[in-house]
């Protein structure tokens, strides 16, 4: 649940090879000491999501990734969409049980990103993404693309339960530079380590930095995955995209005249 707690020592040792043990850490600080959920999420705390998969087991984590529609196509209106790479827990050592929960060893297509983020958005109903509206098959007959659901990924109430969490990852944590003064926003920030020649590579300019959310929280008009390769200014995607993602809401929340419905006297 979001309040379940675990005293986080701030790493976890893992076998990479017979014999050979490797650290992961985490970057912020808070993420030491006795947390819970809610904490792991906003201070993106490795170790946390790894006590979450250790928790859940290579069979269920693997299923709910599938299940969220990462690993497949999504069937939008474009020629040669990939797939993305999920291997099959069964081939996953016990470090990359580890570093899937946080993300490394898998990849995702934006569009297939978005599609998950809607389904928490959605109440946990993941829908058929498109990118075309409508099809003007002759003149005068326009065919409309009509919405297809496709499955219940989550219940609703996990669904809300995750929007909150995410709106407190906006408001109190790491992504708080995406926070707007008026609106409530739920969002997550994503810095991805990239590699070069099979190395890990740090530093300025080396990462993906993305942050993902959606608004309004009650009725959700608007679902958004922000993207920045390898940004120069900072290596973290709250002090990068962040400002972005920003951005492009709060023009948004202005393009749909949505009222605010935080700080309302």
């Amino acid at each position: 649940t979001a309040n379940t707690s675990f005293n986080d020592p701030g790493y976890v040792e893992v076998e990479v090879v017979p014999g050979v043990k490797k650290r992961i850490t985490n970057v912020a600080s808070a993420c030491t000491g006795y947390v819970n959920m809610i904490h792991v999420l906003a201070n993106s705390c490795n170790t946390g999501m790894i006590f979450v998969a250790k928790k859940m087991g290579r069979n269920l984590f693997y299923n709910y990734i599938k299940r969220f529609g990462f690993g497949e196509r999504t069937e939008i209106e474009f020629d040669n969409e990939l797939p993305g790479i999920i291997p099959h827990f069964s081939t996953w050592a016990d470090s990359e049980l580890y570093t899937h929960a946080f993300g490394q060893g898998l990849t995702v297509t934006p569009i297939q990103m978005v599609t998950a983020l809607a389904a928490i958005a959605n109440k946990g109903v993941m829908m058929q993404p498109h990118i075309v509206e409508s099809i003007e098959k002759e003149p005068g007959k326009i065919v409309k693309t009509e919405p297809v659901t496709l499955n219940q990924v989550v219940s609703e109430d996990t669904a809300n339960t995750i929007t909150s969490m995410m709106v407190n990852a906006v408001e109190n944590g790491v992504a708080k530079k995406a926070a707007l003064p008026d609106h409530f926003i739920a969002g997550k920030t994503g810095t991805s380590q990239t590699y070069k020649n099979g190395q890990p590579v740090s530093g300025v300019g080396t990462t993906i930095a993305t942050v993902g959310g959606f608004a309004p929280i009650d009725q959700p008009k608007f679902v958004i995955l922000a993207k920045l390769d390898r940004p120069r200014t900072s290596e973290w995607a709250d002090t990068t995209t962040g400002y972005l993602f920003k951005d492009i809401c709060a023009f948004l929340f202005d393009y749909y005249s949505i009222p605010p419905d935080k700080n309302i006297k």
